[in-house]
């Protein structure tokens, strides 16, 4: 290869992976979320399988903690309560 070719060659990758470095970074300054973890708003307590695509998980929003049923594309809400009120320990209640 002659110089002139190596030279065309880094000099287009270089132009390409500059393209990219800007795409990647209008990307985080129009999408703060993107890519990221959430401010924790949402936190899975627990999540159990039933079956291959059944499960129940239990969730935290704040102060309210929520059942859900999962089951394919659905989703349903079995339960909810205040953080205060529950007993974790205990299965009164559900």
């Amino acid at each position: 290869m002659e110089f002139s070719n190596v030279f065309r060659l880094i000099s287009s990758l270089a132009i390409v992976f500059a393209l990219l470095g800007a795409f990647l970074y209008y990307l985080r300054r129009s999408r703060p979320g993107l890519g990221q973890q959430g401010a924790g708003l949402v936190t899975v307590l627990e999540k159990t399988y039933l079956e291959s695509n059944k499960s129940v998980v239990l969730i935290q929003v704040n102060d309210r903690m929520s059942l859900l049923a999962l089951s394919g594309d659905r989703i349903e809400h079995l339960w909810t309560a205040t953080v205060d009120t529950v007993d974790i320990t205990s299965s009164e209640g559900l």
